[in-house]
């Protein structure tokens, strides 16, 4: 393990959220739920049900609903009616018509002198064959929109129309295949379009013999990915014009419940909106599943919608309301639904491949995604430990610093209280790096020092008049150096150079030598070029050619005065952390890192869904994996170690603020 944990908890958002550049199979394995926006009915004030999505070229939502469409701004929803009850399928055209089919009803929009997109209907254009024409469904392709129902398939192009009617009425849906649009009719087979109202027989596997609600989404080799309600999943082969059977867990999903929609994803995955199990997501070697459903958080079971968003952005329409979720961000959660109790986490490590999770009420691991698409979540392994503040592996065993002491946990999970500290509770584990063996544990009551060689396990240093230490650094020079909550800094000279550490004498640093009169409180965490020191009155460096503090100037942001920054962990140059300025309650950013530019640091914010979860008063506990993976899904090869951050409201036993 080469844990990197610091603790500094402020009142703020109650997510937990880990932040990975989504590097190969483990870190997919080990992601949490996407963050989402969830929109109810009541914000877009229409129909519960969101039948159709789509994105303008301006960046505009567009939903199918009640009585016409809906458009979302990304600030105002506001209704655009069409004489329909329900419209049921949306899409563009390539001349910026916007296409809608509803019951008995087709026509476009199109914006007036004002800028408002105005509903034509089309619906008297149609051939008088294919009239009443029923619920119908929208389809551009290029020039052509192509219009589906029960009496069969319509094309518009240039203001002709032509029909391809079925011999009886029943479903058909079309699909992009191989460049061209093939129409599925339901319980027939899969047909290609001819000029004069002829369709050409394609294929007549039992994948489209079925019925016509099935959605299909295009593979990388020219092959279409076929999901067919209680029908399967298929990869068809335009080449051969076989269609072969897809078992695995989509499989299963399909033949069980109702499909609605596929969209093939950036990174290469397939979405797919399913009426009873929720939002499933391929993997790009089509074995993998990914599921999202009111179990992981999601408002709905039932999908019925789904469109891509120009950020990448992945909206769901459910059966009652949408959500936008960010399927291809580097950030995912974990909250109540699937981790511990947010605001809980006062640690993490990782040990033997696994993460780990101390919180208030015991020990958690990260049990991984299964290929089925069970969702990776954290599971509570111990409650006889609690009030867990740092992690560390020493000889192929899990050490924990628990309330009671520092525990060693066996292979099957027990464990063992091999050093007594409930007369001076740890606040967290430091590893030397020098002394094989050798743990800091600041504490409740200052400094507790344990050493472990072949006689056992011996405490080495009991310092209880320094008061409540919950964060400690090793410089440089192997200087122990302690935050404290009411007594300022400490620091054990070459602490990790004495070979005696009974022999070591504390130095205090409080009111004077550089640091603030008033303050309150301080943190000590590190960073690019030494330790980082935080008082709540202003930010500070140790000059050790004057032996005092000086005003913070590493950490600066142009035109403004030095910021506060806290808690901080180093990732190569880069220095990450929370920043404040006039206030130590709200973050200026609730997280971001200083990275090192033409020789002085700039600072760059995390993305915006890692901001949004973390909340307005910054990061708690921050972790660094030094386990690097390769990235997948279609990105570019590169290495790149995640990071784990909590935020949350101290628990109620906490002593004073963390």
């Amino acid at each position: 393990m080469s844990p990197h944990p610091f603790r500094f908890r402020l009142a703020g958002a109650c997510v937990l959220a880990a932040l990975a550049a989504l590097p190969g199979i483990r870190a997919q394995e080990e992601a949490g739920r996407p963050v989402f926006r969830d929109f109810r009915p009541t914000d877009y004030r229409g129909h519960p049900q969101a039948f159709s999505l789509v994105e303008s070229p301006e960046g505009f939502l567009y939903l199918g609903n009640q009585e016409g469409v809906i458009e979302f701004d990304g600030a105002r929803w506001t209704h655009l009616p069409a004489p329909t009850s329900l419209v049921y399928r949306l899409a563009f055209g390539a001349d910026g018509k916007l296409w809608a089919g509803g019951n008995d009803e087709v026509g476009y929009y199109l914006p007036d002198a004002s800028g408002r997109r105005v509903y034509h209907s089309v619906r008297h254009q149609l051939p008088a064959e294919m009239l009443p024409f029923g619920p119908a469904a929208v389809v551009t392709d290029g020039p052509r929109t192509y219009i589906t129902g029960p009496r069969g398939v319509v094309q518009c192009e240039d203001g002709r129309f032509t029909a391809w009617p079925n011999p009886t009425p029943g479903g058909v849906s079309l699909h992009r295949v191989g460049g061209e649009m093939l129409a599925l009719v339901a319980g027939t087979g899969l047909f290609r379009l001819e000029p004069g109202g002829r369709r050409t027989l394609v294929s007549d596997a039992p994948a489209f013999r079925g019925s016509a609600r099935t959605a299909s989404a295009p593979l990388p080799d020219g092959r279409v990915l076929f999901v067919v309600t209680h029908g399967g999943a298929y990869v068809f082969d335009p080449r051969t014009g076989t269609a072969a059977p897809l078992p695995g867990p989509l499989d299963d999903i399909a033949r069980g419940t109702r499909i609605n929609d596929a969209l093939r994803l950036p990174s290469g995955e397939i979405a797919v909106a399913t009426a009873a199990q929720g939002l499933v997501v391929l993997s790009p070697d089509l074995r993998r599943i990914r599921r999202f459903d009111r179990s992981t958080g999601l408002a709905d079971n039932g999908v019925i919608s789904l469109a891509l968003d120009r950020d990448g952005g992945l909206w769901v329409g459910f059966n009652s309301g949408l959500a936008r979720l960010a399927i291809d961000s580097p950030v995912t959660v974990f909250d109540a639904t699937n981790g511990p109790t947010p605001g809980t986490v006062d640690a993490w490590g990782r040990h033997a491949g696994r993460l780990y999770a101390g919180t208030y009420d015991g020990l958690y691991r990260l049990e991984p995604a299964t290929a089925d698409g069970a969702p990776a979540r954290f599971a509570r392994i111990s409650d006889q430990v609690v009030h867990i503040f740092g992690f560390a592996s020493h000889r192929g065993r899990l050490l924990v610093a628990a309330q009671a002491g520092l525990y060693q946990f066996d292979e099957d999970d027990r464990p063992e209280l091999v050093v007594d500290c409930r007369a001076n509770s740890p606040f967290g584990l430091l590893p030397s790096p020098r002394v094989p063996g050798r743990f800091y544990l600041p504490a409740q009551s200052g400094l507790v020092i344990v050493e472990h060689d072949a006689t056992g396990w011996h405490t080495r240093a009991d310092l209880r008049t320094l008061g409540d230490a919950h964060t400690a650094v090793l410089d440089d020079e192997g200087s122990l150096w302690l935050g404290t909550y009411n007594r300022g800094f400490w620091r054990l000279p070459r602490a990790d150079t004495t070979a005696d550490v009974s022999t070591l004498v504390p130095e205090q640093f409080f009111n004077g030598r550089g640091l603030p009169g008033n303050m309150v409180w301080t943190n000590v965490t590190p960073g690019v070029g030494g330790p980082v020191f935080f008082t709540d009155k202003g930010q500070r460096r140790f000059d050790p050619q004057r032996g005092a503090f000086v005003p913070e100037d590493r950490f600066a942001l142009p035109d403004s005065a030095a910021p506060l920054f806290t808690p901080t962990l180093v990732n190569g140059t880069d220095t990450w952390g929370s920043l404040f300025r006039d206030s130590t309650i709200v973050a200026a950013s609730a997280l971001g890192r200083f990275r090192a530019d033409g020789g002085k640091l700039t600072w760059q914010s995390a993305p915006a869904d890692a901001l949004s979860e973390i909340g307005f008063s910054g990061a708690a506990v921050m972790w660094l994996d030094d386990t690097p993976a390769a990235r997948c899904c279609g990105r570019a090869a590169t290495t790149t170690p995640s990071a784990s951050i909590s935020a949350g409201r101290p628990p109620r036993r906490a002593r004073g603020r963390r």
